[in-house]
């Protein structure tokens, strides 16, 4: 695949992402159809030094295929991260279709749908992810947003796995952008619930003590600036906690993350199910390196 990275990767209204491709490769067509997978963020070891100021700087050792470092700002002031050891791959997910990505009917007619789940083909969609998804085996971590479209997404598509034992891990930072109905949360112990009968689930496998009470309606601010500003600041919250789960699996023992024993003592694969938003934010801030595989 030929991808232009002078050019924005960006989401369109029909739930679709758009990935610009060079015009030179024939066989390429635009845009994918969702879900998308970008495997991204890939830590080999030896890394020699992490250091985090004012443009966010990085310094690893030679080998590391990490973002760029052209982004501003401090990620947090007590953030510390030690040395990773072993090599973190971080799959992002864009959940599959839900009905207000239905593009036959009027825009804000699909918003106003409370916290939708998948349609038919959007479940048809997260099966395919689960039969061409190569490295289904090497997965050691599920994280979802806490909407119901993104956690049915990772609960059918990873479903192998998850039956084997592996938990998804709701996390909040990972909801969509918006405070409209298609943006807010329902009662999280209702949707697991409701998952779980629909898809003849037998065992827990969602994990949401992560998820606060209140956590549904989605306060980003009063103006514009305030919500871009809330906004950047969740991203490089989610990078953070990437970059610490990574940390912390990769230990032989005693790895902690967000109150989870999480060592794996190995490299690790960890999924994130979430939304198209944010996921163009990763990219095109910290991502920009990374590898993209269509699965439709």
């Amino acid at each position: 695949m030929s991808v232009d990275r002078s050019l924005t990767p960006r989401p369109d209204i029909f739930g679709r992402l758009s990935i610009p491709v060079k015009k030179t490769d024939p066989k390429m067509k635009q845009p994918y159809l969702l879900p998308l997978l970008l495997r991204s963020l890939r830590y080999v070891p030896y890394a020699s030094e992490v250091s985090f100021g004012g443009n966010i700087q990085r310094s690893f050792g030679a080998n590391v295929d990490l973002a760029n470092s052209g982004s501003t700002g401090d990620i947090s002031s007590s953030f510390a991260p030690g040395l990773l050891q072993r090599k973190v791959t971080i799959h992002l997910l864009r959940h599959a279709q839900g009905p207000h990505n239905l593009q036959h009917f009027p825009h804000h007619f699909r918003v106003k749908i409370l916290d939708p789940g998948l349609t038919n083909y959007g479940i048809a969609q997260s099966s395919l992810v689960r039969s061409r998804f190569e490295p289904m085996d090497r997965v050691t971590h599920i994280l979802s947003s806490p909407l119901r479209r993104t956690l049915h997404t990772a609960l059918i598509a990873f479903k192998p796995i998850i039956e084997k034992g592996l938990q998804i891990v709701a996390l909040p930072e990972l909801r969509e952008y918006g405070n409209c109905p298609a943006s807010t949360g329902s009662e999280i112990g209702t949707v697991i619930r409701e998952l779980y009968s629909e898809e003849h689930v037998t065992r827990d496998c969602i994990d949401a003590t992560l998820v606060p009470d209140g956590w549904e309606i989605n306060h980003e601010g009063e103006s514009p600036e305030e919500m871009l500003e809330i906004r950047k600041k969740r991203v490089k919250k989610v990078l953070e906690s990437l970059y610490l789960l990574g940390l912390e699996a990769t230990k032989n023992k005693n790895g902690v993350w967000e109150g989870h024993a999480v060592s794996q003592g190995k490299d690790i694969d960890i999924v994130v199910s979430t939304h198209s938003a944010l996921i163009m934010d990763l990219v095109g801030k910290y991502f920009s390196s990374c590898q993209t595989s269509p699965v439709m």
